[in-house]
């Protein structure tokens, strides 16, 4: 009995190291810099989490790509944008969602759980640096090495049938288009009351850390990093953490240009929901970003003066 423990023992060793060593190997051959390269026309890039897949029509704004994902938290948009600058120097400019949701502990989780982990994780596995590996180890240990043979499936995939953009092949994100509006019906259910002060007010650490470490790396690169906030409604249940936002901001981001969209004039039939936009108000909001952009607005002076000022012209029209 002793025996055959110690040969099943043996094989499931050597089999996981056996798949281990084909995931880094095709690792390797993803981590190319051919297969990250955006259109030389880019100029302003657009990532974070569904705030900005939905309200972001980069059709709208000349030069802007969006690849913001639904759910995505600060922990994966960190892979991305450090890969995206180190292949695009020529990219000056990223647009990265700071909002009241985004802050809160229910983002931590959107690194680690199962569900994440396949929709997440393995988007931008073969970026994904070894410190970044642990720590989603030592959380789900079991979800981490379940999703190692899909790893290998995957990028036999791209390899297999000639993908050229890996961003493209898993999709990495973009504008996300909503025809229909739910929000009358979610006011009239008081859905906003939904939300529990523990989801609102208690904050997420380890999300929070690869905010600071996308700030870190778009210094050392050179690139301009805008903080942004996409139009919420006036309902929205996380708002009421607004205090900590600014002071958190202050504290830790206080030499990052934050443009705040949050009261953008729209009716509830723009929305979505009570913090995403449908199609026709990304389409308004888009098409005033896009003129506010052409004006450079980051480097007006009092820049969310400037921003407060066209809003107010905007509700006039």
């Amino acid at each position: 009995m002793k025996l055959f423990c110690r040969k099943v023992l043996f094989f499931v060793v050597l089999l996981s190291s056996i798949t281990f060593f084909i995931i880094f190997f095709l690792n390797k051959i993803i981590q190319d810099n051919r297969y990250y390269k955006l259109s030389p026309h880019t100029k302003y890039l657009f990532v974070g989490s569904s705030f900005v897949s939905c309200s972001i029509r980069d059709s709208e704004i000349d030069g802007a790509v969006n690849l913001a994902l639904a759910g995505e938290s600060f922990f994966y948009s960190y892979t991305k944008i450090k890969k995206i600058i180190d292949v695009n120097p020529e990219l000056k400019y990223i647009f990265l969602d700071y909002s009241n949701f985004k802050l809160t502990k229910i983002m931590d989780r959107f690194i680690w759980t199962d569900m994440y982990l396949s929709t997440q994780y393995l988007r931008y596995a073969p970026l994904i640096e070894n410190r970044e590996k642990l720590a989603v180890l030592g959380e789900n240990p079991l979800g981490f090495l379940s999703i190692q043979p899909i790893i290998a499936r995957d990028n036999i995939g791209f390899l297999k049938w000639g993908g050229t953009f890996y961003p493209s092949y898993k999709y990495w994100g973009g504008y996300d288009e909503f025809h229909f509006s739910k929000t009358d019906s979610l006011i009239r259910a008081n859905h906003q009351a939904k939300a529990t002060q523990q989801d609102i007010f208690e904050v997420g650490s380890v999300n929070l850390e690869y905010l600071v470490k996308i700030k870190e790396v778009c210094v050392e690169k050179g690139v301009n990093l805008i903080l942004f906030r996409t139009p919420t409604h006036a309902l929205d249940p996380y708002r009421a953490n607004e205090e900590f936002l600014q002071t958190y901001r202050k504290e830790n981001l206080s030499d990052i240009t934050f443009l705040d969209f949050q009261d953008f004039p729209l009716e509830n039939k723009e929305f979505l929901d009570l913090d995403h936009l449908n199609y026709l108000g990304a389409t308004k909001f888009s098409s005033f970003l896009s003129s506010l952009i052409k004006d450079s607005l980051w480097i007006v002076d009092d820049n969310q003066e400037y921003i407060e000022r066209n809003i107010r012209a905007q509700r006039m029209k």
